[in-house]
């Protein structure tokens, strides 16, 4: 299949993205996304070789809760993706809307049934195995809000799997610090003391997203990085419930248990997280359906001014690359960063188009 790329709608240190329109015979036309490395990372061999191994794994990935790879491959010099697009809201986006305005609080069971569904992804992936049943022992490493989204089906999408490893190996070999600053908030307290990361850390990165989107306000916040690392390690740790009293006693536990410090203490898997947060849900009778309603809720509470859609710049001729049975056109007469600040939108109560949208892989992280 031969993509077209449409817009670049975000660009870091790692790669490129773009929405893509994948074409076929008969006017056969898809929309995805395509992650593009940028091609100067082809001189690190550790990086090539860790994004390699970790591409190749993140495909066997196929679980509704996991964003999905569906082609890798390489063209003079620089590896792409062709993944999934997921249109809705990003954990990252939710929780500056509740950071601006305290006085709106978000229902518990929003907040559990997003974790019930990223606790599906997570032990679908823990658990994987390759053909002769030994684990893969896979692990997220970057359990933050920007890779979390609810789509506007309900259905609640785990981003970026599988690249955290290789963006660990870019930053060693980067001089700006400050590429990791934000992730530090949400790593295991172990991983800090420089033990091998593990499902427990992946759950102890949910209990701080959890936590946050519950009382409105990030949980680990130093002055500096070193205070921040601080906290992660010793700061006494509020209840939620200590921050919104809608939290119920029930969900105050599945958080702070997440948040134990001594990995032994936390859940053993993802399952059982994901199991008690299932009975919290269906105790309150909240499903995916009054997800994907409050998500579209949200997003139309935007102003008039928040979903403007930017005029297109006029730029550069469309470049062109790809391989003997694939081509990728991309169309640079777009701004990438107006672009990834005012993507499109969801469909209205009337099914039109919206004027705003959250893309998965809209901004290159990495």
């Amino acid at each position: 299949m031969k993509y077209r790329l449409t817009e670049k709608i975000g660009s870091g240190g790692m790669a490129e993205v773009f929405r893509a329109v994948g074409v076929g015979p008969e006017r056969f036309e898809r929309p995805f996304v395509v992650k593009r490395i940028h091609p100067r990372l082809s001189g690190a061999p550790e990086f090539v070789r860790m994004f390699v191994d970790e591409a190749t794994i993140s495909a066997r990935l196929i679980h509704p809760n996991i964003v999905q790879v569906f082609e890798f491959a390489l063209h003079d010099g620089a590896y792409y993706l062709v993944m999934e697009p997921v249109d809705g809201i990003d954990m990252g986006w939710l929780l500056s809307r509740r950071i601006e305005r305290p006085s709106e609080q978000l229902s518990p069971a929003f907040v559990a049934e997003v974790g019930r569904q990223v606790c599906r992804g997570l032990e679908f992936a823990h658990t994987l195995a390759d053909a002769d049943g030994k684990p893969l022992d896979i692990v997220h490493r970057d359990v933050t809000p920007p890779n979390i989204m609810v789509a506007w089906n309900g259905t609640v999408k785990i981003l970026d799997f599988g690249l955290a490893r290789a963006a660990e190996v870019l930053r060693l070999h980067q001089s700006d610090a400050g590429m990791i600053r934000g992730k530090m908030s949400y790593l295991a307290p172990e991983l800090l003391q420089g033990a091998q990361a593990d499902a427990r850390s992946d759950l102890f990165s949910l209990g701080v997203v959890m936590h946050e989107l519950l009382s409105g306000q990030r949980l680990f916040v130093g002055g500096n990085d070193f205070e921040t690392l601080q906290q992660v390690q010793s700061m006494a740790i509020p209840r939620p419930s200590s921050r919104n009293p809608g939290v119920k006693p029930a969900l105050d536990a599945v958080v702070m248990r997440a948040l134990e410090r001594e990995p032994e203490r936390r859940y053993k898997s993802a399952a059982e997280m994901g199991d008690e947060l299932e009975a919290l849900v269906l105790r309150k009778n909240y499903s995916p359906r009054a997800l994907a309603r409050k998500a579209l809720e949200l997003a139309e509470q935007e102003t008039p001014a928040q979903k403007a859609r930017p005029t297109p710049l006029a730029g550069a001729a469309p470049e062109t690359v790809g391989r003997e049975d694939s081509s990728v056109v991309v169309d640079e007469s777009r701004s990438a960063e107006v672009i990834a600040a005012a993507p499109a939108g969801p469909p209205d109560a009337r099914g039109q188009r919206g004027l705003r949208r959250w893309l998965a892989f809209g901004k290159a992280k990495n």
